[in-house]
């Protein structure tokens, strides 16, 4: 207990504890839109050692038991109290919660000032916002700390306050990521892993900690990065993986479409994503006829099994795509373009063409990326044999 010493320790500190990968709960919502990443902080954000190590063992020290900086370095990443409990072995429980108080008191005064941010971590936070998402920022270390530490290293501005939490560790952090919609959580720990798939998200791992990148993978990483400052570029992909699967989404809510093909991207891309969806038999295609430019488009559409049907000049796709007992039109309009088009009112019913490139909010580069992904023919580019784009496109 406080204000009595505790006793020496008789040997090595004990090993700390270890963790198991934990299964993901499986996605559960509608697709995401919008990149809502949760952020590790200590050896994540910033590196705190120096701060943590003096702190703990400026704490032990007033109870008799010394520690040096390798001791304390087995424990990194854990909660406080068990790197108390595994620092001084035997501690009661009650006086490792005295020993937990006293370092909180002391941590402002001797660890926060050394505490630094690494390169890249305000980047990092703030790159889901360029994607109309935002960061959040879940840590073992008490919430008064925490907030404390974002300041100390610049990064409290990148965050909003209700969206930094403390005093979880592991797979207590799920629910916190998930109830904000999380769709990614960035850590240096296996631990981190373990709050990923507790909140459904994918797990990203840092190798800034204790841990390599196979020790983070064992504990099942699906991505490993040498640090933050590599974030914002592997953010890119997350957004497209995030966004492809929400077109998905939407084409299988459809059921069924007759595709207009401009030969456009979007609209080649379209076609293709709906072919992998829904089979061909529930994809039909419209050329406007006259029309340059859909040579590519139409050798797409043949190279997936896809019928393809002359639309005349001036006339509206709704009809056809009710003659051909399919629900609904779909044009390949990205969330970039202006609507609506000239006769976007033309489904079967009289009711407006569908838009799934534009719904799952991408972007016309992003509608190039994806391209890129499946080689589909751009304006210069080769058709794609037959069996290359359903397969792809279900990847």
């Amino acid at each position: 207990m406080i204000g009595q010493p505790l006793p020496r320790r008789a040997g090595t500190p004990g090993p700390p504890p270890t963790l198991g990968a934990v299964a993901s709960p499986g996605a559960t919502r509608s697709p995401a839109l919008h990149p809502v990443v949760g952020f590790d902080l200590d050896m994540t954000l910033v590196d705190s050692s120096a701060g943590i190590a003096a702190t703990l063992r400026a704490t032990l020290a007033e109870h008799g038991v010394h520690v040096g900086a390798a001791d304390v370095d087995l424990y990194a990443g854990l909660p406080l109290d068990l790197i108390i409990a595994g620092l001084a072995p035997g501690t009661p429980p009650a006086a490792v919660d005295a020993l937990v108080a006293r370092y909180r008191q002391l941590y402002p005064s001797l660890g926060v000032d050394s505490v630094t941010a690494y390169p890249g971590a305000a980047a990092a936070l703030a790159a889901p916002r360029a994607h109309g998402g935002r960061s959040l920022v879940v840590s073992a270390k008490h919430t008064p700390n925490v907030h404390r530490v974002l300041a100390a290293a610049g990064l409290d501005a990148a965050v909003a306050a209700a969206d930094v939490a403390g005093d979880l560790f592991a797979d207590a952090k799920g629910p916190f990521v998930a109830a904000a919609g999380g769709t990614a959580y960035v850590g240096d720990h296996p631990g981190d892993v373990a709050a990923a798939r507790a909140a459904g998200a994918v797990a990203v791992a840092v190798t800034t900690g204790a841990h390599d990148g196979d020790a983070l993978r064992r504990a099942g990483a699906d991505v490993v990065l040498a640090g933050v400052a590599q974030v914002p570029a592997w953010l890119e992909e997350h957004v497209l993986d995030l966004r492809t699967a929400a077109l998905r989404h939407r084409l299988a809510a459809l059921g069924s479409v007759l595709v207009v093909l401009t030969g456009t991207p979007g609209s080649a891309l379209l076609l293709a994503e709906a072919a992998a969806v829904l089979g061909p038999d529930r994809v039909a295609a419209a050329v406007p006829s006259p029309a340059p430019g859909t040579a590519r488009a139409r050798a797409l559409a043949a190279g997936l099994g896809i019928r393809v049907h002359e639309l005349p000049a001036g006339t509206a796709p709704g009809p056809l795509a009710a003659r051909l007992g399919l629900a609904h039109v779909a044009g390949g309009q990205d969330a970039d373009e202006v609507l609506p088009r000239p006769g976007s009112r033309s489904g079967p019913a009289g009711g407006d063409v569908a838009t799934p490139l534009r719904d799952a909010a991408l972007t016309g580069e992003q509608v190039r990326a994806a391209s890129r992904r499946l080689a589909l023919p751009g304006p210069s580019g080769e058709p794609v044999a037959a069996a290359d784009v359903p397969a792809a496109a279900r990847d």
